[in-house]
């Protein structure tokens, strides 16, 4: 019984980088594996539904062999089983091992996230990047040749109003790389220094559905706003607002949709007019409106409070577990 750290139920992928063992025999070894598929699919960037082994000519190959070992699309702790099999499968062939050429690579499903929640996972990695950094050795720091900072293109990023827009407004160079989120639906995290150890990779896997999680609730938050105060008759709307009620306009009759409770009217601008002058709506005016609606609290007549932050970001390790924490702790250690 493998003891798994906190894995969400996200759809994720990994991306193995290695040398020192022939490709082709990798493939072969894992593909020996119980309920495992694998094959050698020489270069290629596809998403498949089994295992595959590719070449990758970016790596300093050890004795001529260079190669990345690619999931299909995993989930939840099955997946991650699936995955410490395969490593093990991976660790038995004779010669594999890793460079400093050679890095890890972790994609996240986003599909169901919007632009939003994405660019806050983004802003936060940039946030706290130098931290981040001391978790990994020094040829991951900085801006590594395949994997640079992201304070690079935060301007960017920060711009884009849509996914497609984030997607493009960066290269895939990058720690945190955009460009699929709109076309494979995957955000890819590819500072991780190259490893083929189950334990760095199950506990960077869960670090990085945390953080993600913990961003998710961060951008709700950053959407909590106050009402303008330019609002069309923004006074009168602040005291049905601030008795509980809702005032939107309804284009096809021409009038507002009031509702206060169980009452609801329908009430044209020259009606509203007779309230509004232009001048302060004071509490007797207000008054004498909410009796309309059988209401008779005096509003407070300033304009609504914005809607309490959701989540409120304590740093780094906001939403991280504690058995997370320690490990990457032990890295900064070791890596020191």
């Amino acid at each position: 019984m493998l003891n798994l750290p906190k894995i969400s139920n996200k759809k994720f992928g990994i991306e193995v980088e290695f040398v020192g063992a022939c490709p082709r025999q990798v493939a072969r070894v894992i593909n020996e594996v119980e309920g495992v598929e694998c094959s050698f699919a020489g270069y290629t960037h596809l998403t498949t539904s089994y295992w595959k082994v590719v070449s990758d000519s970016s790596l300093n190959s050890v004795r001529g062999y260079a190669g990345e070992l690619v999931s299909p699309i995993l989930q939840g702790t099955e997946g991650v089983t699936e995955l410490f099999k395969v490593l093990e499968a991976l660790n038995s062939v004779e010669g594999v091992t890793v460079n400093r050429s050679c890095g890890l690579h972790v994609h996240l499903d986003c599909r169901e996230m919007n632009v939003n929640e994405i660019k806050t996972v983004f802003s936060r990695y940039e946030q706290y990047e130098e931290q981040i950094d001391l978790c990994m050795p020094r040829s991951r720091r900085g801006n590594p040749r395949w994997c640079a900072g992201t304070s690079m293109v935060k301007n960017s990023i920060k711009r884009a109003t849509t996914k497609p827009n984030a997607a493009r407004a960066a290269g895939r160079y990058y720690k945190v790389n955009l460009t699929n989120i709109h076309t494979r639906g995957s955000m890819e995290f590819r500072q991780h220094s190259g490893t083929t150890e189950f334990k760095k990779i199950v506990n960077w896997l869960s670090f990085l559905m945390q953080f993600v999680e913990s961003s998710i609730e961060m951008a709700a938050s950053s959407r909590a706003k106050r009402p303008p105060a330019n609002r069309a008759y923004s006074q009168i709307r602040n005291a049905v607002e601030n008795a509980g009620g809702t005032m939107v306009w309804n284009r096809f009759a021409q009038a507002w949709n009031i509702s206060i409770g169980e009452n609801a009217q329908l009430i044209t601008n020259p009606e509203l007019n007779e309230y509004h002058t232009g001048e302060l709506l004071t509490e007797a005016m207000a008054n004498n409106f909410l009796e309309r609606f059988n209401c008779y609290v005096i509003p407070n007549l300033q304009r609504p409070q914005a809607t309490p932050n959701i989540a409120e970001d304590t740093g780094i390790y906001h939403g991280i577990t504690n058995q997370i924490q320690d490990y990457l702790a032990e890295r900064k250690d070791e890596l020191a």
